[in-house]
């Protein structure tokens, strides 16, 4: 084997070696993104107001909130746009579960100054733990067109595990937080040790070199 023959398949497995170690490193980068690429691209409501800790009492009723009152319908049937495809549109918005029902569709005066018809969702945000006062989020979609109406942020609902599902809630978000804490610290810690095993391998060549 001529010495010009024996250094390309030197090459060629020193840069093998360098894919394989950065291979891992690539893919949970890849895995990072994906987390993150429903948020990016999910639909943007049209509006978003606070209600400024206002308190909704439960997640089983249409939200009356004095700043955004709403007037339940009772035909929940008659909609183009259905529960099932309402929920959805609104997990697509926020990202992740609800957990909870949508309970009936509402008729409500929006900011454009029109009333429209549209399903409702409330998300979760904070269990409240001993203070039984979580803080939730209430989204609207248009029952007509499907389109994201309006968010509501800021809203207090009372003893969330009783009246909300709460665990539902919860046990998403948690997936979705760790996955994207993991993730990152998962690379560092690859990282760390790729670089420790590459130094740990200079240094022996470095040794045989002056030997």
């Amino acid at each position: 084997m001529s010495e010009e023959s024996s250094s390309q398949q030197t090459s060629k497995a020193k840069t093998r070696r360098r894919i394989l170690v950065a291979l891992p490193a690539l893919l949970l980068v890849a895995w990072w993104i994906a987390t993150w690429i429903p948020d990016w691209f999910a639909p943007k409501p049209r509006w978003t107001i606070s209600a400024n800790g206002e308190n909704i009492q439960t997640c089983r009723n249409a939200p009356q909130l004095q700043v955004f009152p709403v007037t339940p319908l009772e035909d929940n049937g008659s909609t183009p746009i259905t529960e099932t495809q309402a929920r959805a549109v609104a997990e697509r918005v926020r990202g992740y579960s609800s957990g909870g029902p949508y309970t009936e569709v509402v008729e409500a005066t929006f900011p454009d100054g029109n009333q429209h018809t549209a399903w409702y969702q409330i998300f979760l945000l904070d269990d409240g733990g001993y203070t039984l006062m979580g803080k939730a989020e209430v989204l609207f979609i248009d029952a007509q067109t499907g389109e994201p109406l309006l968010l509501i942020q800021d809203v207090t609902v009372g003893d969330p595990f009783m009246t909300c599902d709460a665990g539902n809630f919860i046990v998403d978000r948690l997936v979705i937080f760790w996955s994207r804490l993991l993730i990152p610290i998962l690379l560092f810690s690859y990282i760390v040790i790729a670089g420790i095993v590459v130094l740990i391998g200079w240094l022996q060549r470095w040794r045989k070199s002056i030997v």
